[in-house]
């Protein structure tokens, strides 16, 4: 059955044809897309300086064209200030016909007025009829006096100059004296909503009709003279959401006003800026970016859609060349998957014969293939070698490499409880090792083979079907200092070895008929006790000496077999009666003792009380016979009172001879007053 489009598809893909191929067809294509956004990054750039440049420039014009206004009308009131203007100042009427021809300044202003110093509007004129509450306006003089010194002219403030009308921009120009002295001001004033502003509006509409901009003009506090809405006129720019973030960055930097224009982008739009210095105003626009980039959008998107077909196509004609150069590659790529599925003998038949470098390829691989069959079969013999040795060892052996088992005998195979066949090829973690020494061996190893290249200890393995043995292992690097060259793995069973050893070293501290420990174990514990620090909070230990009463008669009367058993049955009563951590150990014969740590001196005699009252109540029968003994216990307190273990022992051992000489069956403390009576004792006996 022919393999399926997908699957033909798939092994296309993994040829080196194919992914030179596509290796050139990607560079081709990545090479065009990335000179196109390159190209469009740089055509980007440069309409949007050339954007803010022509911003800059635009709203700097028109707030020269408005300065300009501004500097014809103050040089028209100039021209207003009347000779002799004592004179004038103190004649009304003269004051009043002078005003009234000024028909040059009267088409230029809504109203003209010549005040003096105390505020009071002395004579006012206009194009328009005035209204009642105009004729008694003042003038805050101080304010103005303050202003005017350095200055001939002043545009003042947006404010409401005139009481009870509607603001108005108030121009104003000093009349001095014969001596020079300030008598007073000639103004103009030009109604917000009045025709006169209307130059002012035509040039700030033409700049707004031509750029498709917003436009503003404020005051230096931020008050709206002129606005497209006529509703926000007195307003304050902060509110306007597209100039509010400018506005505050030039406050921020001191509200200097340059004549200048500059132009910035935000968020939202590109904002310009430039100055009045005259009269301390700023022409603000705002511009839609994204409404004035709009051709450029659309031409972009022109260049990345040829782009993107000059890509394709530059990557296809380099992918059919490379196709074309390569073919020679994939038929020696055919031959040799042909070659290498015949039988031996057929090498060497159909390869690529050609005078070119894929031709030299493959003769070259030929002599490679034909080599590499040579190697392998001396290879196979000498691995068929190597596993009749591994066979023939008493021991385990396997060599591993890259973690990996490559050759393992059949000795280790079955000891591991597996087949050959299963473990080769598996990794060294599939010998399966108790849970609990697995991260302890495998430290030692990698310590092992850094410090020296060889290992030596002992784990636990686990057959797969839940039996164990210990094993020993040895195991070390084929080249010294390189892991991934290859390990050799001995395994032994020690099971047995390990067992022996454990037994032996029991049988070093118990004794063999009871099973108790032996005297060595307890001197041992005793002398560790006696040695161990002690405070003031912890009680002392104590020590059992137990001898008993009548065991010789047992056995002479009933045998040694009899005397066994009851020193077993004993044993296990003993240890009834004592706590978790006590020690009992026969010392030999008939005697036994009882470490007892962290035992004050009333609970170790409750102990010896209950250990002696179950020996008188033991009975043990034998042939007919009913079997019994008694206890005699000395009990010995670790109080300071002993130098050594050695006087201890001495005390306990007067101690129970005290006790069997006065009574039998009975418990007697160790002191230094039952040491003098036993030594009585025995010196009566002599």
């Amino acid at each position: 059955m022919p393999p399926s489009p997908l699957l033909r598809l798939m092994s296309l893909s993994r040829t080196l044809s194919f992914r030179v191929v596509a290796a050139s067809l990607v560079s081709a294509v990545l090479a065009t897309v990335g000179m196109t956004w390159w190209s469009v990054s740089v055509m980007q750039g440069q309409a949007t300086r050339a954007l803010l440049e022509s911003s800059a420039s635009g709203v700097e014009a028109v707030a020269n064209l408005l300065s300009s206004r501004i500097e014809v009308l103050h040089t028209v009131l100039a021209g207003a200030e009347p000779h002799r203007a004592e004179l004038w100042m103190s004649d009304r009427d003269s004051m009043q016909v002078h005003l009234d021809r000024q028909a040059g300044m009267l088409s230029l202003f809504d109203w003209v007025f010549l005040g003096d110093l105390s505020g009071e509007l002395a004579v006012m004129s206009g194009s328009r009829p005035l209204p009642t509450a105009a004729l008694r306006t003042q003038i805050d003089v101080v304010k103005w006096v303050k202003a005017q010194p350095l200055a001939t002219a002043s545009v003042a403030n947006l404010v409401h100059v005139l009481k009870g009308h509607s603001p108005a921009i108030v121009l104003t120009v000093p009349v001095h004296g014969g001596q020079g002295q300030l008598l007073g001001m000639v103004g103009g004033v030009i109604d917000l909503q009045s025709p006169q502003l209307g130059s002012f509006r035509r040039v700030i509409e033409q700049d707004m009709e031509q750029s498709g901009a917003r436009m503003v003009l404020v005051t230096r506090d931020g008050t709206i003279i002129f606005h497209p809405d006529g509703r926000r006129v007195l307003g304050n720019v902060v509110r306007e959401p597209n100039l509010q973030a400018a506005y505050a960055r030039w406050v921020d930097n001191g509200r200097t006003v340059h004549a200048e224009g500059v132009a910035s982008l935000a968020d939202d739009g590109l904002v310009a800026m430039a100055g009045m210095p005259a009269s301390e105003w700023m022409v603000m626009r705002w511009l839609d970016v994204d409404q004035a980039l709009l051709p450029l959008r659309q031409s972009v998107r022109v260049v990345w859609g040829a782009g993107l077909v000059v890509a394709l196509l530059m990557g296809s004609l380099a992918g059919a060349g490379v196709w074309l150069s390569t073919r020679s590659v994939r038929r020696l790529q055919s031959q040799a998957e042909r070659l290498l599925l015949q039988p031996e003998g057929m090498m060497g038949r159909d390869w690529l014969e050609e005078d070119s470098e894929i031709g030299r390829l493959a003769r070259a691989f030929r002599e490679v293939v034909e080599q590499r069959e040579q190697r392998g079969a001396e290879t196979r013999h000498l691995l068929d070698q190597l596993r009749a040795m591994l066979d023939l060892a008493p021991v385990g052996i396997a060599f591993a490499r890259n973690g990996r088992i490559e050759l393992i005998s059949e000795h280790l195979a079955r000891l591991l409880g597996r087949t050959v066949q299963s473990l080769v090829g598996e990794r060294m973690d599939a010998i399966e090792v108790m849970s609990e020494d697995r991260a302890g061996l495998q430290q030692s190893v990698r310590a092992s083979f850094a410090d020296s290249g060889y290992f030596d200890g002992n784990a636990r393995f686990v057959r797969p079907d839940g039996s164990e043995f210990h094993g020993r292992m040895r195991a070390r690097e084929v080249v010294k200092g390189d892991f991934q060259a290859g390990t050799i793995w001995i395994v032994e069973d020690v099971t047995a070895e390990l067992a022996a050893q454990k037994q032996l070293s029991w049988q070093a501290g118990h004794d063999p008929l009871t099973g108790l420990s032996n005297r060595l174990v307890f001197e041992q514990e005793l002398k560790l006790a006696f040695d161990a620090p002690r405070t003031v909070e912890e009680p002392t230990f104590c020590a059992l000496f137990i001898d008993l009463d009548r065991f010789k008669q047992v056995n002479d009367s009933a045998g040694h077999a009899a005397g066994d058993k009851l020193l077993c049955d004993l044993s296990l009563l003993m240890v009834a009666q004592v706590r978790q951590n006590d020690m009992v150990a026969r010392l030999g014969g008939d005697e036994f003792a009882v470490l007892l740590p962290f035992c004050p001196l009333n609970r170790a005699l409750d102990i010896a009380e209950a250990i002696r009252r179950e020996v008188e109540a033991y009975r043990l029968l034998w042939d007919g016979q009913t079997l019994g003994v008694g206890a005699s216990i000395g009990v010995i307190s670790s109080n300071g009172a002993y130098e050594s273990t050695e006087a201890l022992m001495r005390a306990a051992d007067a101690a129970c001879y005290v006790a069997k000489h006065g009574g039998r069956n009975r418990v007697v403390v160790g002191e230094p007053a039952v040491a003098r009576g036993a030594e009585a004792v025995e010196l009566g006996e002599v």
